[in-house]
């Protein structure tokens, strides 16, 4: 196994293999973060206002907001119900 000096006198870019997948993974990671966040003040807002689907009655998630406001239903529902329209 060669010794770090000894990669750095060849001025091979091992290293910055390694360091770009991580950097890669921390900003991935802060997108995450920030995603949940997100969704937790969402979620917060949704209970405070009780933005509940107006068929199930269940609480209204993050991915489900242009639907809600749409339809006043969660997607479950608007799927459920635009699968019978369809059948009709």
């Amino acid at each position: 196994m060669a010794l770090v000096s000894e990669i750095r006198d060849k001025k091979e870019p091992v290293f910055e293999k390694r360091i770009q997948p991580y950097k890669r993974r921390k900003i991935v990671g802060r997108e995450k973060n920030e995603q949940i966040a997100a969704e937790d003040r969402w979620n917060a807002k949704a209970r405070n206002e009780k933005l509940l689907c107006e068929v199930c009655g269940r609480l209204i998630e993050y991915d489900e907001r242009e639907v809600f406001f749409s339809t006043r239903r969660c997607s479950t529902c608007e799927n459920t119900y635009e699968k019978f329209e369809r059948d009709d």
